[in-house]
């Protein structure tokens, strides 16, 4: 595997070495991650200004907006998150629907713009799909938001539960587009196969405000914990056994 070498200088990789030999292995190991990583972000940068700032970045940028019915077209400095929760400034083509114009930020659906490259590369708001897919990962597999964050913040993740927890219900809606895509292969049916289908279920609380005016020494919402029975199909494809 060829390593691309990083700029570190001489007095710095002494102080490294000098660490070393006190046994400081861990602080040197991620002293050496952080500027990988800064390293990384840097050439993720440069790369974007470089695209967005070409011909063709340009010409893709106008195509999208005019199939989408965007007239008015302006660079914008604004901040992006990537897969290694770096905040990074660039510079994005915004365009407004035609007929509007670009000036003081309006409030609601008439004065919001399409940040045309971001949505072209998979961006959701102002976060990049690397950074999406590991914030909902952690967010799903961690027993709450509060240790994904905790987690995420390990990683060099600048980001609260709150965030967290949008962030995964968010892609979780997502999901449920595409749900069908992502669990059948491609032209696979059961036209001609046995198959069973089952209804499955199980039981859990659920927590749900009540209403009315908060008392003057009641800190937070009284909530009703209702029981729920979630129901889902179970299909399964059968062998002329009767075996899934």
């Amino acid at each position: 595997m060829f390593i691309v070498p990083m700029n570190i200088s001489l007095e710095k990789r002494k102080e490294m070495a000098e660490k070393l030999i006190r046994g400081e292995f861990l602080e040197v190991e991620r002293e050496i991650y952080e500027i990988k990583q800064a390293e990384g972000a840097k050439e993720l940068q440069d790369l974007i200004e470089e695209v967005t700032s070409s011909a063709e970045g340009q010409k893709i940028a106008r195509t999208i907006a005019n199939n989408k019915d965007y007239g008015v077209m302006r660079k914008r400095r604004i901040n992006i998150r990537t897969i290694t929760g770096d905040k990074l400034e660039i510079s994005s083509w915004y365009a407004l629907k035609k007929g509007k114009k670009i000036g003081r930020k309006k409030k609601g659906p008439n004065g919001r713009g399409l940040h045309v490259l971001l949505g072209y590369w998979g961006f959701i708001g102002f976060r990049s799909m690397g950074n999406i897919a590991k914030v909902s990962r952690l967010g799903t597999s961690c027993q709450s938001y509060d240790l994904a964050g905790k987690e995420l913040a390990e990683q060099g993740y600048s980001i609260n539960a709150v965030t967290v927890g949008n962030t995964t219900q968010k892609m979780g809606e997502l999901a449920k587009e595409y749900r069908k895509d992502i669990l059948l292969e491609k032209n696979e049916s059961f036209a001609g196969k046995r198959v069973i289908v089952a209804v499955d279920g199980g039981r859990t609380r659920t927590r749900e405000k009540k209403r009315g005016r908060y008392t003057k020494d009641q800190k937070q919402a009284k909530f009703k914990t209702n029981w729920r029975e979630p129901n889902l199909l179970v299909i399964a494809e059968l062998e002329e056994e009767g075996q899934m």
